[in-house]
């Protein structure tokens, strides 16, 4: 469990900075005075790290309130000078910053390690400079095709959808379930969308949809008769 600073996370949003004078850390006490004491907010977080990103929790109801990745502007630093607190962190990436407050001392140097750590193994390749200066790293054997129309496309999606294990994510504009996926029909309706979606949901399949609102209350309309396993989202 830590204490977050409100409004951190969002550049020009963390409060008071006396028209700049507290950015340039002309006063440290000023500092302190200013963001810990009069115009800061703290809210409890339990905060998480995992290979590539971390992020903190909202302990009411467990939802995920923010993520961060770590990336090649990733940086944490404590102490006074950062964070106005002997026992707060400040951490940064390309994207965000993020100030946080443990209980104590001990326990600021133990996460600042910790991420530091992180940073440096687990997520070396997106910390450290890429080829071609991309920010993730080469990943190579990945599948992956170049299709020149539509035809071949829908066929691959197809094959993709037929071979799925546990879910089948959908997110189009205009989308209608009549589709046929593969052409020229040849085998009926087998390759048509709303039949392979359904051949998956009986197998056990979930199926989400993403779908614009007109397109998606037809969508789903038809879906619903077929299967109550597929969901539609607009």
């Amino acid at each position: 469990m830590i204490m977050k600073r409100t409004g951190s996370t969002q550049p020009g949003q963390a409060g008071c900075n006396c028209f700049g004078l507290l950015g340039t850390m002309v006063c440290v006490r000023c500092n302190y005075f200013c963001t810990v004491l009069v115009c800061a907010k703290w809210q409890e977080r339990w905060l998480f790290v995992k290979d590539t990103f971390f992020g903190y929790i909202r302990p009411s109801d467990g939802i995920v309130k923010g993520v961060m990745l770590f990336d090649q502007g990733f940086e944490v630093s404590s102490g006074m000078y950062s964070t106005g607190l002997n026992h707060g962190l400040q951490i940064l990436n390309n994207s965000r910053q993020m100030v946080i407050k443990c209980w104590t001392k001990r326990k600021s140097k133990e996460w600042m390690q910790f991420l530091k750590t992180v940073a440096n193994q687990s997520a070396r390749d997106f910390t450290y400079p890429n080829v071609h200066h991309s920010f993730a790293p080469p990943r190579p054997a990945t599948p992956a095709a170049t299709f020149v129309d539509g035809s071949s496309y829908l066929s691959a999606v197809a094959d993709a959808m037929e071979l799925a294990k546990e879910e089948i994510f959908i997110a189009d504009w205009w989308l209608s379930p009549e589709i046929y996926m593969k052409r020229p029909a040849l085998n009926g309706n087998y390759w048509r969308l709303d039949t392979l979606l359904k051949r998956k949901a009986v197998s056990y399949l979930i199926c989400d949809h993403n779908l614009y609102p007109t397109a998606g209350h037809k969508f789903q309309s038809i879906i619903t008769i077929i299967t109550t396993r597929l969901c539609v989202c607009f």
